[in-house]
């Protein structure tokens, strides 16, 4: 199976000079194993370069959406969008850069996901 599907818009400058946000917008997951209790998600975490979570930008995470069975398809579909920068530099001027991390999963009931 493949990740979800992203489309990604350039960064945008916000209001502080040198200041840039990265908008990241989940739009599916294809592919996905198709049961009829799928209820899937995505987390999205900023990790620095040396492979630190970077707990300043949070834990972005999707809405749980019924799987594709549910849907009558073979996707998930969440059509969210979230931004990153709020805590991190993301300036052009920074050698640093750091990397977004999406994972999908499904939502268990018997046991909490992380």
């Amino acid at each position: 199976a493949r990740p979800a599907s992203l489309t990604m818009t350039e960064a945008s400058k916000p209001k502080e000079a040198n200041a840039r946000v990265l908008k990241l917008k989940v739009v599916k997951g294809d592919d996905m194993m198709v049961t009829d209790d799928n209820d899937n998600f995505c987390r999205l975490r900023l990790f620095d370069v040396m492979g630190s979570y970077v707990k300043s930008e949070g834990d972005n995470k999707t809405t749980v959406v019924r799987g594709p069975a549910a849907n009558g398809g073979s996707a998930s579909e969440w059509n969210q969008t979230f931004d990153f920068g709020k805590g991190y530099d993301l300036s052009e001027n920074n050698p640093n850069l750091p990397t977004v991390v999406i994972e999908v999963f499904e939502k268990n009931t018997i046991t909490k996901n992380t």
